[in-house]
């Protein structure tokens, strides 16, 4: 199964699970992908930007078409 990645949104990053508990934490984009990110065969990793939570250390994965 294909995994989806969604679309980097117009202005800053939230954090998802943050946002579930009340709170409205803003993601520090980073220099590389995290180790742990796999790519899928289909998406060049270029097009690619991960950010990090600094409250919960959560990680998210944007598509920047």
């Amino acid at each position: 199964m294909a995994k989806t990645i969604s679309r980097h949104p117009h202005g800053p990053v939230h954090c998802e699970s943050c946002a579930r508990t009340g709170k409205h934490i803003e993601m520090l984009a980073q220099d590389a992908l995290d180790a742990s990110f796999q790519v899928p065969e289909d998406i060049q990793p270029e097009g690619l930007r991960s950010y990090r939570c600094p409250a919960c250390e959560n990680i998210q994965v944007f598509r920047v078409d």
